[in-house]
């Protein structure tokens, strides 16, 4: 689920672009493309429909706003633009227009505020991590930590709030995490989860999994973590009363959960069964072999039945 980036910011002019990075458009170099190296940063380059569409407009008008870059030995590591180098690849360009920074005093402002200039729109764990790492510059300079937030606030056109409850995502482990990204999990809702020790966040993490849950919102976070109490670990027993109300959405919980187990033996048993097709002791009729793969045959044949009834069950619940 991704954010409007429209809210984050007022202007997205090329002439304002080049203005933040203290640049003219007569000071851009084309920097051979193989020179080209990434840093570190929290945007994610993602080879999807708007990579696609990126790619598609690169081969017609080629790279119109520079990337901003960093001389380092022979090579030029990337500030801004990695998902512009990265189309430009995949267009075949071999150079790409570059604006050379020589005396960076705060390379993460660069790479965070540029991608928030110049992107439609981001994944809560694009933001997380660029206001984090947005905290980090502000706290290098000895800045006051209850300060930055309302900085960071300031410069993005969101509350206070809202930046707390982001950086707050970047507590939560990665499933958890991608969960957010998915939409199955609120930010304010993953916010307050990331308050959960690592132990119970891989539970819980676990537990959505299996369980099939679709939605966690703001609410059920609060009791999740009424639950886990002082450093209580959760279990399946204890979620249910959270996601499963009444017997019959306990039921259904558990076809999901059985249906989940047979089809990860299921899977387990048709590799088992093509790596005895393949066996050279099966085709030189080896006794053995021969019983193990009708045994194996037999018992795919009975998992297959019991996950049709299951599944049968669960579209019924």
């Amino acid at each position: 689920m991704k954010i409007d980036a429209s809210k984050l910011r007022n202007n997205t002019a090329d002439t304002s672009f080049l203005s933040l990075m203290g640049a003219s458009p007569s000071g851009v170099t084309e920097i051979p493309i193989e020179k080209l190296v990434s840093s570190e940063q929290p945007f994610k380059v993602l080879d999807d429909d708007e990579m696609a569409e990126l790619v598609g407009n690169i081969k017609i008008n080629g790279v119109l706003q520079p990337i901003i870059v960093i001389p380092e030995g022979e090579k030029y590591r990337i500030l801004a633009g990695h998902r512009r180098v990265f189309a430009s690849r995949k267009a075949g360009l071999l150079t790409v227009p570059s604006i050379i920074k020589n005396d960076v005093k705060s390379e993460k402002d660069i790479i965070v505020n540029t991608n928030l200039l110049g992107r439609q729109s981001f994944l809560p764990s694009e933001l997380a991590y660029a206001y984090k790492m947005q905290e980090e510059g502000y706290l290098e300079t000895g800045a006051h930590s209850v300060r930055t937030s309302s900085k960071i606030a300031e410069e993005s056109k969101v509350s206070r709030r809202t930046v707390q409850y982001y950086l707050r995502l970047t507590k939560l482990i990665k499933p958890l995490l991608d969960l957010v990204d998915q939409g199955t999990i609120t930010v304010k809702a993953g916010a307050g989860l990331s308050y959960l020790s690592n132990n119970n966040q891989k539970m819980l993490s676990d537990f959505i999994t299996n369980h099939g849950i679709k939605k966690i919102n703001e609410k059920q976070a609060g009791k999740i973590l009424d639950l886990a109490g002082a450093n209580e670990l959760l279990d399946s027993e204890k979620l249910n009363t959270i996601f499963f109300s009444n017997k019959s959405d306990l039921k259904y919980s558990s076809y999901i959960v059985n249906s989940s187990n047979l089809e990860k033996t299921l899977f387990s048993m048709r590799q088992k069964i093509l790596f005895l097709d393949n066996s050279p002791k099966l085709r030189n009729g080896v006794t053995l072999e021969k019983k193990q793969y009708k045994k194996l045959l037999d018992a795919q044949k009975i998992i297959e039945k019991q996950l049709d009834i299951i599944n049968t069950l669960i579209e019924n619940a």
